[in-house]
């Protein structure tokens, strides 16, 4: 049982806790200083601080009093945006297109100015430098007061004072002119410009603030606010307190006695740095500064749903980066701080007019109090909410750099336990609850419950800072966690399964699938989101180094192309080559890591690979198809049931289309619509609009990746809006069909009863509009329909008069994959041809995310209405040059003598231009004989059947069948799960009752599925599906397997929060009835 934590009250010592650095220990210290020594890579990266070190102290003329006054005190306000929804004062929403937090700063000196990317005008149009000069006190802080009487004493004077557009006084130059004209700015707004004194003013209020306004605030342009964040928090004291820091660390033991001498300078700034910090931090709060959504001062955090921001120098989320690495430099400097020069402690003394700032003992008690301490109320008070692990990690991270109990004791303790830490909760936080986190919230497959592929690669980025801060960590005093929890996080199954996950989603050497908010529209590479890489080679040899398996040694040398020579542990490490050596002898084993096909059931993403890759882009025959059915809700999902998508050629050519324009969030219709169900290749209903969403979990039901025929089958018959079901039946089964060693065809069956509308939707990545080619197409002679030029626009009609159509793009190189330019012409075309009774369709233009110009201005986009029931039929062929499908058409099902549903069954003949004639059959019913084509009996789920030029058979194949063109097969193996892993382990395994013996080669590789429809969802526990991958079998009597499944575990969590002794749930209940499907194949 965990007992419950209560905080007591703490009398605090008279002097510092602290007594040494307790992360950036004097091991550490020394391992770099040796590593200096030895290793090239170690001096770079010395030199490189050293460098950027240097340029911060030049820029500031070693003047630590400079260093000082630049940080801002709680007056001078934050905020993440000038405007969310209306983008630029001058171009407005066209600025968009430079990224969420687009506007340029000079990062050389603080002067207090923001330039729009677009039309170039500079903001504030005033001389806040000047004004906010004039309103500091003695102590540093700012007085809006002071400053005003600053400016109306100017006034008086007869000057123009600081707060007066300035381009009312200067004017224009000719460039500024041509610039504004380039950016679409009209006569009036140009005049005004010029002749408005007050146009584009922001006092640090912002332009046009308005407290009486409890709505919109007036609607402000926060550009001071927007400065203070951007370019001094995070452009300048931040990254300087790092370089700072590090600097000063790597040249402690320096053989250079004017580095070594210097290191004491390093040390001096970031200290007068941290002490100020200390002095502010107490007092920074962000909800000081009102707003109402997106309205006022926008900062993130849990209160968005208030009109309270929370968090302190900045939201709640970003704070969690910030205030680490605060505390990570306090750390390093600290051995520093007792040699503070004579220098350094007179700027303390000076500029707070202090007597004491000057001594050593005090600057630490001040850093304790005014920042670790407040930390901690902090994470108590909700100010330190982010996303899963970034609150924990800044309260680990405190508690480690006091490195003192009661408060180190305690701290950790709260981190974690399992307590009130919910994102929309309002009440106290009294608990970080990580293994409620690591062990409820992380599924099998290594994801997070954020649904994004990108997010949930955060879940890695940030919990793993909380297994570096305590790797290795002795409580003082050699104090255990209540309950006896291990709080070294490498030790825990579930995150070394977290740690291991985003390697074996890529879809090929280059790409990874963009689920949910990531990463840009068809982007290549590794990029998730502004804030984390969706796999970071540095953290798969982090996670070598902890786990040394095999998998992860081939990780690391594919994602380094075979290239060891950078490969090392981080510079703090004792002797870091050795990983080198150790992966080089693994990969001289093992061989090299290869793509397969793979069914992560847990998370929802089905993958289907082929091919080899190859030195040349152009030349690899890597392609992968992919499903996502996990289409939860959550905070960055997308609504993309049963969503396809498609790599070939080394291009993205069925995009996702990734991260979406935020800004704005939900008063953003291009938001709406970039997570939109139709923005995806996926069914959507049709009275939900046409930035509807649904979502739904699928539920996988059958997966095979056969060497010519690979599928996946899954359901999503709960796919709902608003509690709302909007189908009874909701499924796709989609095959990848080799044709060569170098090309594949898709064949999609998506059958869906609703009594609903609904329409297939189906995009491909950026095209030549003039190559475009339509068969079977008859465009209506009316006008287009435009929804918003950003989302939705020229939308066609068009009658199909023939039971089957087609339409063939031809690609364009948006990423210069080839590197013949970008959007240059290619040989790429993707083509596809649906078969069925379609009368209508409508094509249009589809635009991707506007908030960066990278994207593809457009892609083409087909959606086909229905209604009832359908079974949309689909031949999906992407091609170089010259298609390799000569035909494609449905074919008649007859059973018993007589014409089968064609809504339940469909049978369709491809003929290649290889000579082969593909038969491929899915029926919905699989107990059911069917006569195909009058050529052959099938009865399955589903089958291929092919043919050489000469009519004979070549390829037989069924899955979950048991006849296809006079041969019989098993279908599936049945019966009952009698037993199974009960914990977490890296070892885990099923046991079976079957209804019948089997052969037990029969199973490796497939996947076992258990009915768990007794398994619900809780507020605190997925519900997640009980499919696993076979590994081996082990006969252990009559009737009775052991089917083992390796790593892949079979719980999904605790049973008792409050008690871990009471064990863990699993995904399925022992006794639950369990089918595997089983494959067969002839060739001839």
């Amino acid at each position: 049982m965990i007992c419950l934590l209560f905080l007591p009250v703490m009398v605090r010592a008279e002097g510092p806790l602290k007594k040494c650095s307790s992360y950036f220990t004097e091991i550490k210290v020394r391992n770099a200083a040796e590593n200096i020594q030895k290793y090239a890579w170690a001096r770079k990266e010395k030199d490189n601080i050293v460098k950027r070190a240097d340029k911060w102290l030049d820029d500031y003329h070693n003047d630590y009093g400079s260093l000082w006054s630049m940080i801002p005190s709680q007056e001078v306000p934050r905020a993440y945006a000038v405007h969310s929804l209306e983008g630029c004062l001058v171009c407005g929403t066209a600025i968009n297109k430079y990224g969420n937090y687009s506007y340029l700063y000079n990062k050389n000196k603080v002067d207090w100015k923001l330039t729009c990317p677009n039309c170039h005008l500079t903001f504030p149009t005033n001389d806040f430098k000047a004004y906010y000069e004039g309103g500091l006190e003695r102590d540093g802080t700012f007085n809006f007061e002071k400053a005003r009487r600053h400016n109306d004493a100017l006034l008086r004077k007869g000057e123009k004072g600081n707060l007066i557009n300035l381009y009312t006084i200067k004017g224009l130059t000719t460039k500024q002119l041509k610039d504004l004209k380039a950016a679409g700015a009209s006569d009036s707004t140009i005049q005004r410009i010029t002749t408005d004194s007050q146009w584009g003013v922001d006092g640090g209020m912002g332009y046009c603030f308005n407290p009486s306004d409890k709505e919109k605030y007036g609607d402000p342009y926060t550009y001071v606010a927007y400065y203070a964040h951007w370019a001094l928090w995070y452009e300048r004291i931040v990254p300087m307190l790092h370089d700072f820091s590090m600097a000063c660390m790597l040249t402690r033991y320096s053989n250079n006695s004017e580095e070594r001498k210097k290191s004491q300078v390093y040390a001096d700034a970031a200290i007068v740095m941290l002490d100020r910090i200390a002095d502010l931090y107490p007092q920074l709060y962000v909800s000081a500064f009102p707003r109402n959504g997106y309205f006022g001062f926008p900062n993130n955090g849990f209160k968005w749903h208030t009109n309270i921001s929370a968090g302190r120098i900045v939201g709640s989320i970003w704070e969690n980066g910030l205030i680490k690495d605060i505390m990570f430099a306090y750390d390093a400097i600290f051995p520093y701080i007792n040699g503070i020069s004579a220098k350094a402690r007179k700027i303390l003394v000076k500029k707070s007019g202090k007597a004491y700032k000057g001594n050593s003992q005090r600057i630490k008690i001040n850093f304790e109090k005014g920042v670790l301490e407040e930390v901690a109320k902090a994470f108590t008070n909700g100010d330190l909410q982010g996303n899963p692990g970034m609150q924990q990690s800044s309260l680990a991270l405190a508690a480690v750099v006091m490195d003192h109990n009661p408060e180190t004791l305690q701290w950790l303790n709260i981190v974690y336990k399992n307590g009130n830490s919910d994102w929309n909760n309002k009440e106290k936080r009294d608990g970080g609850s990580t293994l409620r986190y690591i062990v409820n919230r992380i599924s099998r497959d290594g994801q997070g419950d954020e649904v994004s592929i990108a997010y949930n690669a955060g879940w890695l980025a940030n919990w793993s800072v909380v297994a570096k801060i305590l790797d290795g960590y002795k409580i003082p005093e050699r104090k255990m966690l209540n309950g006896g929890i291990d709080f070294n996080l490498y030790h825990n199954p579930r995150f070394e399964k977290l740690f291991k996950t985003n390697y074996p989603y890529l879809l090929t050497d280059y790409f990874v699938p963009h689920i949910g908010d990531t990463a840009l529209t068809g982007a290549p590479g590794f990029a998730g989101n502004p804030d984390y890489a969706i796999l970071n080679p540095d953290n798969v040899i982090l996670a070598y180094e902890k786990y040394k398996t095999v998998e992860l040694a081939q990780a690391v040398f594919m994602l380094k192309n075979g290239e060891l020579n950078d490969v090392h542990a981080d510079i703090f490490t004792k002797t870091p080559e050795a990983i080198k050596k150790e992966i080089k002898k693994v990969i001289d084993r093992y061989g090299e890591f290869h793509l397969h096909s793979n069914n992560f059931t847990a998370y929802g993403l089905g993958i289907l690979r082929d091919g080899n890759t190859k030195n040349s882009r152009s030349k690899t025959t890597q392609r992968a198809l992919w499903m996502f059915y996990g289409a939860r809700s959550a905070s960055h999902n997308h609504a993309d049931p049963l969503n396809l998508g498609y790599i070939g050629y080394d291009m993205d050519l069925m995009p996702d289309f990734g991260y979406p324009n935020t800004l704005g969030g939900d008063l953003n219709p291009e938001q709406q619509w970039d997570k939109s169900t139709p923005a995806h290749n996926t069914v959507s209903f049709d009275d939900l609009g046409y930035r509807g969403h649904i979502v739904c979990y699928g539920k996988p039901l059958h997966f095979d990746d056969s060497k010519e025929i690979q599928f996946m089958h899954v359901s999503a018959d709960g796919v709902q809006n608003s509690n709302i079901r909007y189908a009874k039946r909701y499924e796709r089964t989609t095959a990848l069909i080799r044709i060569d060693d170098k090309d594949s065809y898709i064949a999609d069956f998506f059958f869906v009863n609703s009594p609903r509308h609904y329409s297939y939707n189906f995009h491909t990545a950026e095209v030549d509009a003039l190559s475009t080619k339509y068969e079977n197409v008859s465009f209506d002679p009316v006008s287009t329909v435009t929804y918003n030029k950003h989302t939705l626009r020229d939308v066609r009609s068009a009658t199909i008069n023939n039971d089957r159509f087609g339409i063939d793009w031809n690609i364009l190189d948006t990423w210069n994959r080839y590197s013949k330019g970008i959007r240059a012409k290619t040989n790429i075309h993707l083509k596809i041809t649906m078969l069925g009774n379609y009368k209508k369709i409508q094509v249009g233009e589809a635009v991707p995310p506007t908030n960066n110009s990278n994207n593809p201005l457009w892609v083409p986009i087909l959606q086909v209405p229905s209604t009832g029931t359908t079974l949309f039929t689909s031949i999906i062929e992407p091609y170089n040059t010259n298609s390799k499908i000569i035909s494609s058409n449905l074919v008649p099902v007859t059973v018993n003598g007589c014409i089968a549903d064609s809504t339940t069954i469909r049978a369709v003949r491809i003929k290649l231009a290889n000579g082969r004639t593909d038969y491929i059959v899915n029926a919905l019913n699989r107990e059911k004989t069917y006569r195909i084509d009058d050529k052959f009996d099938f009865c399955g789920f589903l089958g291929v059947y092919s043919q050489n030029a000469s009519g004979h058979y070549i390829l037989k194949y069924v899955n979950d069948g048991t006849s296809i063109g006079g041969s019989v097969c098993k279908n599936r193996i049945t019966g009952i799960v009698t037993d199974a892993t009960n914990k977490l382990s890296n070892i885990n395994y099923i046991t079976i009752k079957t209804d019948e013996r089997i052969d037990v080669d029969q199973l490796k590789g497939n996947y076992i599925y258990i009915n768990n429809d007794d398994i619900k969802d809780t507020p605190f526990l997925l519900k997640y599906n009980a499919v696993y991958p076979i590994e081996s079998v082990v006969l252990q009597s009559d009737h009775i397997y052991r089917l083992n499944l390796g790593d892949c575990s079979v719980i999904r969590g605790w049973k008792d929060m409050d008690d871990y002794d009471a064990g863990y749930e699993r995904d399925f209940s022992i006794g639950s009835h369990f089918y595997i499907p089983l494959t067969f194949k002839g060739s001839n």
